[in-house]
């Protein structure tokens, strides 16, 4: 069996909806503690913790689908056309999602640039701001995110660019050793990019982002699975003992740990389980996106009605808004990048396998 087969995933893997829906509650979490100071005594800065490797878990989850995705598409569209195939899909994912909160948020005046503990608090937003949100490229003109939630995504936008390439990397790779190796190399890239100018912030989350690729290279290699019990034990007990000594360097080696982990787990079985991390996965972009602002309407815009009102308004908002924003809007855009990928591209798929039924 050839390698590149060996690393073919289910299009449903139920460990990763539990490792998404993991990192999505991990945020939430996180800016509900910084919101209402609980539990008692909890640091601020193991809140943010906790939430930041929320944003890791992500990272190394999309890395790795993202893999599976151009796995995918490579019978289709070959060469250039298979870079441009992927590009076009996760701008149709991405964008229209989040320049629709970033309008909410610029429009209505909504302070959801910070989460200070206890309450929200605003950023000077100038036209620039603005554009570089719509963008997404905060990152490098060092403007504020709007709502906060929203500065990873340039970051992820980013690495989108780079996926393809290091996606015909990896095929050719014949065993795991080389991505380590490159995840190695990445973080002296991360340790100096402070010093160097914003243009190259990508540089600082290549640590976080590259494991992924490793997972995938690991993928379907393991003559026996962990049991599935294990999975979100483990998970737990990293977030939870990451988020106490968290520092940078804590969280290149938490993502290179889940990149090494992922495939050796057997999938869940519970199937309660199951149904939850598909459910919350599915809606996963929504919650991460629109529930500062879920929280800012239950607990700050409405706050003179009462906790009581408060508590209702959020766990009906956190729930049906992503369920709403995803039938709306995410759904019909992933049906429109399919659309406009296969106009623009069905025409040179048969010239491509051509070429490469002739290079082969």
């Amino acid at each position: 069996m050839p390698a590149e087969a060996q690393m073919s995933a289910p299009r449903d893997e139920v460990n990763l909806d539990f490792l998404r829906a993991l990192a999505v509650l991990m945020v939430l979490v996180c800016h509900l503690s910084i919101l209402f100071k609980f539990p008692r005594g909890m640091d601020y800065q193991i809140a943010v913790h906790l939430g930041r490797l929320g944003v890791l878990f992500f990272f190394v989850h999309t890395t790795l689908v993202l893999m599976f995705s151009l796995e995918r598409l490579q019978p289709k569209y070959g060469g250039v056309v298979l870079f441009l195939a992927f590009w076009v899909r996760r701008i149709f994912r991405i964008y229209p999602l989040s320049i629709l909160i970033v309008l909410v948020v610029f429009l209505g005046h909504l302070p959801v640039e910070h989460l200070p503990p206890g309450g929200f608090a605003s950023d000077r937003i100038w036209s620039g701001a603005v554009l570089a949100n719509l963008l997404l490229v905060q990152n490098i003109v060092q403007a504020p995110s709007m709502p906060a939630p929203l500065w990873s995504l340039p970051y992820e936008m980013q690495m989108y660019v780079m996926l393809p390439f290091l996606y015909l990397l990896v095929r050719r790779m014949k065993s795991v050793r080389p991505a380590i190796l490159l995840w190695v190399l990445s973080l002296p890239l991360a340790y100096i990019q402070p010093r160097l100018s914003p243009w190259f912030s990508i540089l600082a989350v290549f640590p976080y982002f590259l494991p992924g690729i490793i997972a995938y290279r690991f993928w379907g290699r393991q003559r026996s699975r962990w049991r599935s019990f294990a999975w979100p034990v483990v998970l737990l007990a990293i977030a939870t003992l990451a988020s106490l000594w968290y520092r940078d360097e804590v969280g290149w080696l938490v993502c290179l740990l889940l990149g090494l982990i992922v495939p050796r787990f057997a999938e869940l079985q519970s199937s309660w389980l199951r149904k939850a991390s598909h459910a919350i996965a599915k809606y996963s972009y929504g919650i991460y996106l629109a529930h500062v602002l879920c929280l800012w309407l239950a607990f700050s815009k409405l706050q003179a009605l009462g906790p009581a009102v408060g508590w209702s308004v959020f766990l009906v908002t956190v729930v049906l808004l992503p369920i709403a924003l995803f039938h709306a809007i995410e759904a019909p855009m992933i049906r429109a990048g399919a659309w406009v990928v296969q106009q623009l591209f069905s025409r040179v798929q048969l010239p491509v396998r051509l070429a490469r039924s002739f290079t082969s």
